[in-house]
């Protein structure tokens, strides 16, 4: 048995929380490949997506090998088996600035009209507080969500 084959049987979910900028769609794809015979979801980013993996029949969760997607820490505590969480971070000035570009080209971004229309930098979604991704959004993410309000990120958070 080599190591990928004895990974993806050794009982335990994989959970891959796909940062946004930071290579997760590759990463994505490779996992596709490895994980293809196994029971796997995919969680978009959006409520309906999680909403829909919470209310799963349990069986259905428990079989589950490997979860990912943008998601946040935290929903090992719906699965059964043990899990091992892994994600990619990239520093975050440039992540910030990936991620503004992004909005900037795409339609249909929640920020596309703002940053196209109404003129919107990095410096003023920030100072209106607009969204927590371009606030600490990677700290956010590992520590579990948006607990702390926009602005208060602190050590406490990143040791969370």
């Amino acid at each position: 048995m080599d190591l990928t084959e004895w990974y993806r049987n050794s009982h335990r979910t994989t959970i891959f929380m796909h940062i946004p900028k930071t290579v997760g769609t590759t990463v994505h794809q490779i996992l596709k490949n490895v994980y293809k015979d196994q029971p796997s979801y995919f969680v978009d980013g959006t409520r309906a997506k999680l909403q829909a993996f919470l209310t799963l029949p349990e069986e259905e969760r428990m079989k589950i090998v490997l979860l990912q997607g943008h998601m946040q820490f935290g929903l090992h505590i719906y699965l059964q088996a043990p899990s091992v969480y892994f994600a990619f971070l990239r520093d975050p000035v440039e992540r910030v600035i990936s991620l503004y570009s992004y909005a900037k080209n795409t339609p249909v971004h929640y920020l596309y009209s703002k940053i196209n229309q109404d003129g919107y930098t990095i410096e003023r979604i920030l100072e209106e507080g607009l969204s927590s991704e371009f606030e600490n959004g990677q700290t956010r993410a590992i520590a579990g969500g948006p607990k702390v309000r926009f602005g208060e990120t602190n050590n406490a958070t990143l040791n969370m």
